[in-house]
């Protein structure tokens, strides 16, 4: 079995792609655990907070090998990465109406914005609302969040009325 080379990935596509790069740049730290005298295991933590794992394990300890173990742990974890932003990206694809190819109108995309809209209105009202991290900021902090949270009410009421008038 040949292994694809990233090369050979980059010439084969025609649209948006989840890249090493990318993948690489999306780690915010890495940690490596030695759990037993033949397991590595590899913790990265992305930037959003989300942690994936990674093992490693020989057989017989002798043939142990610190460095080789924490290689293959860490692959181990960046494979399930590749899942995760994968799936980003179909979502994003999806969300926008490219998974078919098509190209969403107008109000397709309007109907998906103000669904995406009332999403963020939820969590930042639950925020808003007696939130241990919210009571900590100033209050100008809170002043803002609370205007950011009256815009957005705003902004959703005018898609509401323009999805309306379909």
């Amino acid at each position: 079995m040949t292994k694809v080379t990233e090369e050979e990935l980059i010439k084969a596509a025609t649209g948006k792609r989840v890249t090493l790069d990318a993948l690489n740049a999306n780690i915010a730290d890495e940690k490596f655990i030695k759990a037993t005298d033949v397991l590595t295991i590899c913790v990265l933590t992305l930037k959003n907070g989300f942690t994936v794992t990674g093992e490693s394990a020989c057989a017989d300890p002798s043939n142990y090998n610190q460095e080789i173990g924490e290689r293959l742990a860490r692959e181990q974890a960046k494979n399930k990465i590749w899942g995760l932003m994968g799936y980003a990206l179909k979502q994003e694809l999806y969300l926008l109406g490219s998974q078919t190819g098509e190209v969403l109108d107008f109000k397709d995309r309007v109907r998906n914005e103000a669904r995406e809209l009332e999403d963020k209105i939820i969590k930042l009202d639950a925020f808003t609302k007696g939130n241990v991290q919210f009571e900590r900021l100033t209050v100008n902090e809170q002043n803002d969040l609370n205007e950011q949270l009256w815009t957005m009410r705003e902004y959703h009421a005018v898609l509401l009325r323009r999805i309306a008038g379909f």
